[in-house]
């Protein structure tokens, strides 16, 4: 991931002409001023906090029911998506190096990072156990494909993966959604 994103990055500067890079997930929404944040700010490397929206594990999944927007995470909550997430990143294209893997930093020329303050980025990473599932199986087949990424990335997407050869992914999945 962190290869294809930073060479679609690249792209973005060299072919299109791309000022910033906003390095986005399809379950991810960002709300705030964004225009007026990157126009306003010195830095070329913005911080932006990110916040799960949920539904409680006994609705039936629909962007309605995830009313619940996880703005005070907390790192001992017993589910997953109740707990802090990692910022993702918003870079300067003519600086940018190199992202990582989750675009939860970057590699810069001369960095000068700051916090997006007024932006957020929702998060709707669950959508029902169905959904869970084929997530699960997508990324955890990924991770177990790359031999070359450091074990210790894509934590939970290992954690998922091992939980379906195992039988245990309604476990899991009770784990994850509140």
């Amino acid at each position: 991931q962190a290869r294809l994103t930073t060479e679609m990055a690249h792209l973005a500067r060299e072919r299109f002409g791309a000022d910033w890079v906003v390095s986005n997930d399809a379950d991810e929404f960002w709300v705030g001023p964004l225009r007026e944040t990157i126009q306003a700010t010195p830095a070329n490397l913005l911080f932006c906090r990110r916040a799960n929206r949920v539904a409680a594990r006994e609705e039936p999944w629909s962007f309605a029911a995830a009313r619940h927007l996880v703005t005070e995470p907390r790192a001992e909550a017993r589910a997953e998506l109740l707990r802090p997430l990692p910022p993702k990143v918003l870079v300067r294209a003519a600086d940018l190096v190199g992202l990582t893997q989750g675009c939860h930093n970057a590699e810069m020329r001369d960095a000068r990072p700051a916090p997006a303050r007024d932006l957020l980025i929702r998060h709707f990473p669950v959508r029902g156990l169905d959904h869970f599932r084929r997530k699960a199986t997508a990324g955890g087949d990924a991770y177990a494909r790359n031999r070359r990424l450091d074990p210790r990335l894509g934590a939970h997407w290992r954690r998922w993966h091992a939980a379906i050869a195992t039988g245990r992914l309604d476990e899991a999945y009770m784990s994850v959604v509140p």
